[in-house]
């Protein structure tokens, strides 16, 4: 590589010297940010700001080498002498802190701290001689970062938006959402990117291989403002695709969230996915409080919190059911105050307050067991809630052995409420399953309870069960009658149907289910993890009593436990909790009034925006091409002609060097391609130095344009074909680029 390198121009002018500062700037920040990252992730075990400034020493001192006279040997022997001499040192030190009998650790500590300083100035001044004196080492650089990002980002694939680990401590640090964070990141390092490239490839960059005298620059101001506009366009370009990416991906999770389980609230809609979960992420999304003790939960040491139920089977799966059913449910939005009745028919109830804190977006506000009342509470921390809201609950207050003999259902429900929760599925299999899991259960409550068993013991806990299913087919089908494996959508749905086999009322509930032994004080964090969908009874006087499968076998989504130090930050946030006004109470006071929230673009717009501008540099090409057929004087056409023969030639990857002339160019392209289809520059230099009327000179122009296209033609048709695609003049135009 070395054999192969040439010195690098040395600056001369006062451009020269700006294009030389600003490169070498924007390289140590390229390689700053780099450095960071890597440090985020290996941690180095140096301060970050003194390998940053090795870094930078590395990129100026290699900078300065590779302007001078001196060889990559020279730079090599450098290198040596600076490792030696930190060790002479070293070996001194120690030898001191013996005779001494000062901390003998402390030169071998000083040792690894200088050993990592070392390699990054060894790195950062190699790398940058390359970068100087060959040509293609900015390639590699590119390819290297490119394979760096993928490798960072690849952790997040399957909606893990909480992963890679060093971005969800910057997300939780500036109190964003995880994929928020991603984006973000992700645009960011695009744009540093491409403005890397961008300046990279601009005349300032002295390229190796040229000689200083033969730069050459383009100080037109209408140059500058194209590439202006050009750079504007390629900001809006990313943000475009950033915000497109953000919509995409946002609007799946809010539909399938971690588990299969999602916010869906509209009616005949389920927001629940068959076909594969998000992952057992620990994302956190709600820090829930119990305002007093809960003694009597009936399923301690676990809680549900449920948010929706499904109920209505569409022939299909089971969705939403219109509002006339499952009338516990609020069907409310977090920022929504909610008013509802106490059932006096439900006895052994227990009051229950609770206040929840959103850390991501809900459609619904969720609550233990139906909620009598909902209000809005201030939010502590709006950097880092997203909303807060207090609701009190009526929650199961006995023992589930009470549940032995009482009446399914609910007395006061007419038939048609009855059958709306006994609809059994078409596939006769279920009924025929339930009937031979059952066996000789003597009561409903045994029943129930052998279908879960069942569940339990011979069903497979997986995120990806691999069931490939049509759409109009039954999902559940497959895991049931299959190889049971699935999640808990699959468990609910399969448990519901034989449930109502045997005529025993069932639905769906949808929420969170958590853990209190991994609470603190009252307070505990729900995760991504913690979102649950479970199979639901109605017992006479009691409600719907959740009836989970928890299977004994899993083939990922291990519990992991509550970082503890996250929920001891988020508790030290909130307070008591203060309750906010009615919206049409506090309309107008400072402070109360919601912010304005800006649409982010849709699909339909971000391709429109692309579109045009494909059909943009389209026209713009043709224009090149064929400008000299719009009216115009003779220097007009001349000119003209000139670019449409001069772009083909560019297109084809035939361009004119800097510092050579027209004159010189046209006989390299006829010794090259044994074509003479640039006559017409003999007319353009002429016309430059020379007065002609405009009719001899219309004539000139038609008859060296007319053999200069000849002898285009002349070429293969696959030259002229790929000339055609190439879009290379048309970014050579915007760059100011001389003919």
């Amino acid at each position: 590589m070395t054999s192969t390198s040439y010195a690098a121009p040395h600056p001369d002018t006062g451009r020269e010297r700006l294009g030389l500062a600003l490169i070498t700037g924007l390289r140590c920040i390229f390689l700053g940010l780099c450095l960071v990252g890597l440090d985020r992730i290996l941690d180095f075990g140096t301060a970050a700001w003194v390998l940053a400034l090795s870094l930078v020493a590395g990129v100026l001192l290699a900078t300065y080498l590779a302007h001078s006279r001196a060889r990559f040997a020279g730079l090599v022997v450098l290198m040596v002498i600076v490792y030696l001499g930190s060790s002479f040192l070293l070996q001194a030190m120690g030898i001191g802190a013996v005779i001494f009998s000062m901390d003998v650790l402390r030169p071998y500590t000083l040792g690894l701290h200088i050993d990592s300083c070392f390699i990054v100035l060894a790195v950062a001044a190699f790398s940058t001689w390359f970068f100087w004196r060959t040509n293609h080492a900015v390639i590699v650089e590119v390819i290297l970062f490119a394979l760096a990002v993928i490798l960072l980002f690849s952790s997040h694939r399957g909606f893990r938006f909480d992963y890679p680990k060093v971005m969800n401590s910057w997300a939780w640090s500036l109190g964003i959402s995880h994929l928020s964070m991603l984006v973000t990141l992700g645009a960011i390092l695009l744009g540093t990117f491409l403005a890397y490239l961008g300046i990279l490839s601009a005349p300032w960059k002295q390229r190796a291989g040229v000689a200083a005298n033969t730069i050459r620059y383009n100080k037109g101001r209408g140059s500058k403002l194209i590439f202006s506009t050009f750079l504007m366009a390629a900001a809006l370009y990313v943000y475009l695709i950033s915000s497109a990416v953000y919509e995409r991906f946002h609007a799946l999770s809010q539909s399938r969230i971690a588990n299969g389980v999602g916010q869906e609230s509209a009616e005949k809609m389920s927001p629940l996915g068959f076909h594969s979960a998000l992952g057992a992420t620990n994302q956190p999304s709600a820090l829930a409080r119990l305002e007093g003790d809960y003694p009597s939960n009936p399923f301690s040491p676990m809680l549900y919190m449920r948010e929706a139920a499904l109920s209505k089977f569409d022939g299909h799966e089971l969705v939403i059911a219109e509002r006339r059913f499952d009338q516990d449910i609020n069907n409310t939005s977090p920022d929504q105050p909610f008013v509802g009745q106490e059932d006096p028919h439900l006895i052994s109830r227990t009051p229950l307050t609770q206040s929840f804190y959103l850390l991501s977006d809900h459609k619904t506000a969720f609550a233990i067991d139906y909620p009598i009342s909902i209000t809005q509470l201030k939010n502590p921390n709006p950097g880092r809630f997203k909303a807060a809201y207090r609701a009190y609950s009526m929650t199961p207050g006995f023992p589930l052995s009470e549940l032995e003999g009482l009446p399914l259902g609910d007395a006061r429900w007419d038939e048609g409420t009855r059958s709306h929760y006994l609809e059994i599925h078409h596939d006769p299999r279920y009924s025929e399953l339930a009937r031979r899991i059952v066996g000789g259960a003597s009561s409903p409550l045994e029943e129930a309870n052998a279908i879960v068993d069942f569940l339990n013991k011979n069903a497979i806990y997986t995120l990806s069960p691999g069931h490939s299913v049509k759409e109009e087919d039954d999902p559940v089908a497959p895991f049931l009658f299959g190889d049971l494996r699935g999640y808990c959508v699959h468990f609910a749905h399969a448990t519901v149907y034989m449930l109502r086999a045997l005529g025993i009322p069932a639905r769906i509930a949808t929420g969170y289910l958590t853990d209190l032994s991994q609470a603190k004080d009252g307070h505990i964090l729900l995760r991504m993890s913690d979102r649950h969908a479970w199979a639901e009874v109605y017992f006479d006087q009691k409600g719907w009593i959740p009836f989970d499968t928890k299977p004994e076998q899993a083939e990922s989504h291990a519990e992991s436990p509550v970082d503890m130090k996250v929920l001891e930050e988020l508790m030290a946030m909130i307070g008591p909790g203060e309750e906010v006004l009615p919206k049409d109470v506090a309309q107008g006071e400072a402070n109360l009034e919601e912010k304005i929230e800006w649409p982010l673009p849709d699909t339909r717009q971000i391709l429109a925006v692309l579109i045009i501008a494909i059909l943009s540099l389209l026209l713009f090409k043709l224009y090149l091409l064929y400008g000299w057929i719009l009216p115009g004087n003779a220097a007009y056409k001349l000119r003209h002609s000139y670019i449409a023969l001069a772009a083909r030639l560019h297109d084809l990857g035939i361009k004119r060097n800097l510092g050579e002339t027209r004159a010189e160019f046209r006989e390299r392209i006829r010794r090259d391609l044994g074509a003479d289809i640039l006559p017409i520059s003999e007319v353009l230099t002429l016309h430059s130095y020379s007065h002609r009327s405009q009719q001899d000179l219309a004539s000139q122009v038609h008859s060296s344009r007319s053999a200069g296209f000849e002898e285009w033609l002349k070429l293969t048709k696959l030259k002229r074909v790929f000339a055609w695609l190439n879009p290379s003049s048309i970014f050579s135009s915007l760059r100011g680029d001389r003919w």
